[in-house]
């Protein structure tokens, strides 16, 4: 999943804000927070709705499905839905759920599992595979 990394560290270093001042809004520690603007592991989703609310962002500019960054008529992504984006991404990009599992090294039934909702996933994944898919 990765999120646009660079987009939160720019949003944080064009506010004058520091990591600790992140940490202490987000509620957690400033090891934490660094960690997440690095992408050394995931951002929580809870996380990181308030890191969008606060600079008054959309999810979608953030992971970087959108240069927009504006929240006007924003809807929040139905997660309902993400099992049958992800196997959209896989068809637009005609690969077989072996060669995404492959590329993204994980167990191909875990991915089955994400893809026809039998698993739960995230938001982060979604972005996460396409990052990985469309950049091949």
């Amino acid at each position: 999943m990765l999120i646009t990394f660079k987009r939160i560290y720019d949003l944080r270093v064009d506010n004058d804000l520091t990591q600790k001042d992140m940490a202490k809004i987000l509620n957690t520690t400033r090891d934490n927070y660094a960690q997440w603007e690095r992408g050394f592991c995931n951002f929580p989703l809870e996380k990181i709705n308030i890191f969008a609310n606060y600079f008054n962002v959309s999810l979608d500019y953030l992971t970087g499905l959108s240069n927009n960054k504006k929240t006007e008529n924003y809807q929040a992504p139905n997660f309902n839905d993400i099992p049958s984006k992800i196997k959209d991404i896989r068809k637009k990009y005609k690969y077989t759920q072996e060669k995404i599992s492959e590329i993204i090294k994980i167990k191909q039934r875990t991915y089955s599992g994400y893809e026809t909702g039998r698993s739960q996933t995230h938001y982060m994944f979604y972005t996460y595979l396409l990052e990985h898919i469309t950049f091949l």
